[in-house]
């Protein structure tokens, strides 16, 4: 995709005057001819061409030798593959410079197509001598034409050239002047011909030299162009040292001849004009709309999609009645999602039903609600954002990528799907619209402003505000949930020390731990003595079964087994004896066990014991009289003090926590009320920025002053309450006597300052919330009912603020003067004074549908199509519209025009108005297209 082949006018980079070899006076070249340096027709072009020249004429002197050799190089470079470094397209105009009979110069210019003979012819015509072809008059007296000034022109015009006396200010010009020198100047009869013959531009050197004052009390309306005047490439004069845009649809002698018309700062900026350094004609808006395509709809694009181009700057669609026309406006509404613009708007507003009545699928043919869709509608847009192009899709069935990217040479889809007014912004508005935007209802014109002025982050801001705001609310709830304890965790603690006090106080401790040392000494030495005994009894049953058991009868022979049976009963008398000796020791053992049990020293441990038991016994009976039970809990109670206490520091440091976190609350409040103010603000400022000094319309910001009947509405959703209770506390008012109302809303109607009485609002809604009676009894229990149920209530209606009102005000004639209420005017004067506003600032592309309803056409010319000029050379701009004022001297850079064919929407001419078909179609289809015409180029004779 190429961003500079857009349809339509573009501006075209034009050198007037040129000079190749063939002028004689070119004397670097001619000494260059037949060595290396000498300059082919291919140099000549390639040197143009790097100067960054779109079109350059050739004009040599009294010559047109050179004129079908660059044509022929031209094409041959065109073909060439690979370009030579520096090639671009040029288109070259046939021409010359004349040195007419008198000692003028005049330019004759022809079109692209014409031929060198035509030239030739031309000098023939007007006596030039033959032999003298290149040569000038500078050097050579006789060479001149034979004609006079007038026959001159009569004839380059005959020969289809355009007039230019070349280098006015200069020797051989027109208005060369010395204004020490009789008033009466050379060329004074060449001057009047000239206003008589209508040449077609003048060219200028230097704007600032001084002019005849026959030419300054005429001050004719001519175009001053200006070119190089090249002679080499080595002089100042060089290709691309002096220069001048011309705006064309393409570069055809009729567009020029028309540009020339136009005048300098319509169609002709020069290189050197007083702004010539902020105005670049190859620079578009950062965004703009590059097609939409209109796919299935019910009479549009119904089998063959209709397919729009549009050029970056001003585009017009014409055509008659129901041609479809609001259609597209309707289709960029939908494709850019841009439904809220006008949803916004009343429900009885025109504009928002005719867009809704469009905006969907028909139930039947007979349906009588309409419906301009079909079930399979389909509309995409290119748009040029940043470099970047975009296609967006919309699908009535909801299907689809919604935004895709041309990556590489190829559509991808994009990263992100999101199509709003931040990323893709463009200003529509509907027929209608704009009238609506002057009603009861400010809304829609709040937004409009807020868009434009960068409003939407500061709503962020505020919106943010608000909940960080709550947010803390929240958190002090919550420590306040957490704190509501603490009363308790304290007496527990007291509690517990008193307690602790009690058993730690005195000898307390020392009968306690004497008691708890007599229990272990006498489990441990009961154990020891029970071990003893069981010991003892292991002993004694031992003995027991110290025997051996008889041998059995019949084994052993007394006689011959004599000698083992002595040794078995050796055997039996030694156990026997063990046996003994056991049962003795364990008497023994028995013996001295009781002894030990009973002695002095076990006597005074015992008496220890009960010393201690009978103390533990009475510290017990004293401390139960303390409803101390447990004598044993000492330690239990010393970890719940130690985790009591660890509570209270915790909770004494979220109290801490919770003031700072009040204080902070506090701030965020103020921070709540700032944001919304800084609102306010930039609203202001944007709109003091914007329409300072404008003729039409003066605005400026209520703060906090929305109508009585949003207020109402604000202030009913904010406490819940939709339907008409408690309308004496909050506003009442007798139809017609406003003077008289009573509520909490009709003091903040009265007050001077609606800020502060908001404010005032806030604190009896918020102090009736908390029970105080600063409003009627009923409400007041309303709202402490609801706060009791709702803990975050008052929070909310501390943050409440009514919307900005806004103050308009019209010029009743257009002049700034005069301002009166807007509600005061005309239909006529409202819509022009919503215009005068949506044009008085932006960038972004801006959509109007037929801006001039209910306009006068004083107002359509000094209001929209001076902004019109004025806006396009930032922004582009598509203006739906039935007055062919707009189109012609608004001077569109495109025009579509539309048609009702075979049952469907269709474009049946598109192109710029320098094209005859195009103003053939105006005329046909806009009443008073000729008349307008005529204004614009009175001097082009009747309209061809």
């Amino acid at each position: 995709m190429n961003p500079q082949q857009w349809p339509g006018a573009k501006w075209w980079k034009f050198d007037f005057h040129t000079h190749t070899p063939a002028s004689q006076d070119t004397s670097a070249w001619q000494a260059a001819k037949g060595t290396p340096d000498a300059v082919t027709p291919e140099k000549w072009l390639l040197k143009f061409m790097e100067a960054g020249l779109d079109c350059v004429a050739v004009t040599d002197h009294n010559s047109g030798q050179w004129i079908d050799d660059l044509k022929a190089a031209n094409e041959r470079l065109r073909q060439s593959d690979p370009k030579p470094v520096g090639y671009r397209d040029i288109t070259i105009f046939p021409g010359v410079e004349l040195s007419v009979c008198g000692g003028l110069h005049v330019l004759a210019i022809f079109d692209p197509q014409t031929p060198g003979s035509t030239i030739t012819s031309l000098l023939g015509s007007v006596g030039f001598p033959a032999t003298l072809y290149g040569s000038t008059d500078d050097t050579n007296t006789a060479a001149c034409t034979r004609s006079s000034f007038a026959e001159v022109v009569e004839k380059i015009r005959e020969h289809g050239g355009i007039v230019i006396p070349a280098h006015v200010d200069n020797g051989k010009g027109l208005l060369q002047f010395n204004p020490q020198s009789n008033p009466s100047t050379l060329h004074a009869d060449e001057i009047r011909l000239a206003f008589e013959l209508e040449v077609d531009a003048i060219e200028v050197r230097n704007r600032a030299a001084p002019r005849p004052p026959l030419f300054m009390n005429k001050s004719p309306n001519w175009a001053e162009v200006v070119g190089s005047d090249c002679h080499s490439f080595r002089d100042a004069a060089k290709p691309g040292s002096a220069f001048t845009w011309i705006k064309m649809a393409s570069p055809t002698l009729e567009g020029l001849r028309l540009a020339l018309h136009d005048g300098n700062g319509i169609s002709v900026r020069r290189f050197d004009d007083l702004d010539a350094a902020s105005f670049d004609p190859l620079k578009v808006p950062s965004v703009y709309i590059v097609s939409v395509q209109v796919g299935n709809m019910q009479v549009m694009g119904n089998g063959q999609p209709l397919d729009l181009k549009f050029n970056p700057f001003f585009n017009a669609l014409i055509g008659g009645r129901g041609t479809g026309k609001s259609t597209l406006i309707h289709a960029l509404r939908l494709v850019f999602r841009r439904e809220k613009d006008i949803q916004s708007l009343l429900s009885t507003s025109s504009a928002r039903q005719t867009f809704e009545r469009f905006a969907k699928v028909p139930r039947s043919k007979n349906d009588r609600d309409g419906g301009g869709l079909r079930a399979n509608s389909a509309i995409s847009a290119v748009v040029l954002r940043e470099g970047i192009y975009y296609a967006l899709t919309w699908n009535q069935d909801g299907t689809g990528t919604s935004v895709q990217e041309w990556i590489d040479g190829a559509w991808q889809a994009s990263t992100s799907q999101i199509i709003d007014a931040q990323r893709f912004p463009i200003r529509l508005f509907s027929q209608g619209q704009i009238a609506d935007l002057a009603g009861e209802n400010q809304q829609a014109l709040l937004d409009i402003i807020d868009a434009a002025a960068g409003v939407g982050p500061l709503y962020e801001a505020w919106q943010e505000a608000i909940r960080s705001y709550l947010a803390q609310r929240a958190k002090i709830r919550e420590y306040d949930g957490r704190l509501a304890n603490r009363e308790g965790l304290q007496v527990q603690l007291d509690d517990i020390g008193r307690k602790l006090a009690k058993l730690e106080g005195s000898d307390h401790a020392t009968i306690l731990k004497r008691f708890q040392v007599s229990k272990q000494q006498d489990h441990e030495v009961t154990h020891t003595f029970n071990a003893a005994d069981d010991l003892k009894g292991s002993i004694a049953h031992l003995a027991t079964r110290l025997t051996l058991d008889d041998l059995r009868l019949g084994v052993f022979d007394e006689q011959a087994d004599a000698d083992v049976l002595a040794e078995v009963a050796a055997l039996r008398q030694a156990m026997a004896t063990a046996q003994t000796a056991v049962n003795a020791a364990t008497e023994q053992l028995t013996q001295r066990i009781e002894s030990i049990r009973n002695n002095p020293g076990m006597n005074a441990w015992r008496a220890r014991l009960t010393e201690a038991r009978l103390a533990y016994e009475k510290l017990q009976a004293d401390l139960a009289l303390e409803g101390i039970t447990d004598l044993s809990i000492y330690g239990q109670l010393v970890q719940q003090r130690q985790g009591l206490q660890v509570q209270l520091q915790q909770l004494d440091a979220l109290a801490q926590e919770k003031a700072s976190l009040i204080a902070k609350a506090e701030a965020q409040l103020q921070g709540v009320h700032a944001a919304r103010a800084n609102m306010t603000q930039a609203r202001s400022d944007f709109l003091a920025t914007k329409l300072t000094n404008n003729l039409y319309v003066d605005i400026s910001v209520i703060p906090g002053g929305e109508d009585i009947v949003a207020a109402e509405r604000r202030l009913r959703e904010l406490i819940d309450v939709m339907d008409t209770r408690f309308a004496s506390d909050i506003y009442q008012a007798e139809l017609g006597k406003p003077e008289e109302a009573v509520g909490l809303l009709a003091d903040w109607e009265r007050a001077p300052n609606r800020r502060t009485a908001e404010a005032a609002v806030r604190h009896a809604l918020v102090q009736a919330a908390k029970g105080q009676r600063t409003v009627g009894g009923a409400l007041c229990n309303n709202l402490s009912a609801r706060a009791e149920r709702d803990q975050a209530f008052v929070d909310r209606l501390q943050c409440l603020s009514f919307e900005d009102g806004l103050q308009v005000k019209v010029s009743r004639k257009g002049d700034g003067k005069d301002f009166q209420p807007i509600f005061q005017a005309s239909a006529g004067q409202r819509s022009a004074a919503m215009l005068a506003f949506l044009l008085s600032y932006g960038d972004e592309p801006i959509i109007l549908d037929q801006p001039e309803d209910d306009l006068d056409n004083h107002m359509i010319y000094s209001l929209i199509v001076q902004q019109i000029r004025a806006n396009k050379q930032r922004r582009q701009l598509i203006v739906v519209t039935h007055n062919p004022n707009i189109v012609v001297n608004g001077d569109a850079e495109l025009v579509h025009a539309l048609d009702f064919l075979n049952c469907q929407c269709r474009v049946i001419q598109s192109g710029a108005l320098q094209e005859s078909s195009v103003r053939t179609e105006v005329c046909h289809v806009m009443e008073g297209g000729q008349e307008a015409f005529r204004r614009r180029w009175q001097r082009l004779g009747e309209m061809r």
